[in-house]
C-alpha cells in the first residue's frame, strides 16, 4: 500500500488480459444461449406464440391458389413458412367439409420447427418428437400439443388468426 492506502495493481500481461476478456465473452454467450433455450421450452401456449403483436393478426389464403388446393379435399394438408401469424410457419389440415386446422410448426419441446405432415404425421428433425394431425404428441419430448390457430373457412377462402 501507498500513502493513500491504495492497493497496489497487479501487473497483467498482454496473453493474461485476452485470455481474461475472452472467458467474460464466452460467459455472456453462454448465458444468452441458455436463456434463450429456457424460452424455447416454456412457450406451450395453447392459443399461439405471439410475435410480438407488431404483424397483422389474419392470415387470408385463398384455397384455389396452387400452394392451397390440397386443402380443397377432407383430409388435404399442407404447410407455410414463416408469415405474419407465427415466425415458425404454420401446418393446416382439412378435418371435414367445414374446418381446417391450423397448427404451430414450432416444436413444444425447444422450439425448432417441425416438418409438414407426411402420413398424418409430423416430426420435429431436433429430437424426433412427432405430432398427429389434431396437433397432439404421439412421440415425446415434446410436453404439449402444438399451438392452434382460429380458423374460419368460407367458400375457397381460409382465414387464419391469432
Amino acid at each position: 500500500m501507498n500513502k493513500w492506502n491504495i492497493p497496489k495493481t497487479k501487473s497483467i500481461t498482454r496473453r493474461d488480459f485476452i485470455k481474461d476478456s475472452m472467458a467474460g465473452a464466452g460467459s455472456i454467450a453462454l448465458g444468452g444461449a441458455v436463456f434463450s433455450m429456457i424460452s424455447g421450452c416454456s412457450d406451450s401456449s395453447p392459443t399461439g406464440p405471439s410475435n410480438g403483436g407488431s404483424q397483422p393478426a389474419e392470415l387470408i389464403l385463398d384455397l384455389n391458389d396452387a400452394p392451397y388446393r390440397s386443402l380443397q379435399s377432407v383430409g388435404g394438408v399442407a404447410s407455410l413458412g414463416s408469415n405474419s401469424i407465427d415466425a415458425a410457419g404454420l401446418l393446416l389440415f382439412r378435418e371435414s367439409g367445414e374446418r381446417i386446422r391450423a397448427y404451430s410448426r414450432r416444436c413444444t419441446h425447444q422450439g425448432c420447427t417441425v416438418g409438414p405432415f407426411a402420413g398424418g404425421r409430423s416430426t420435429c428433425p431436433c429430437h424426433g418428437s412427432v405430432y398427429d394431425t389434431a396437433g397432439s404428441v404421439v412421440n415425446g419430448p415434446a410436453p404439449a400439443p402444438l399451438p392452434q390457430y382460429t380458423t374460419s373457412l368460407e367458400n375457397d377462402v381460409l382465414t387464419i388468426s391469432r
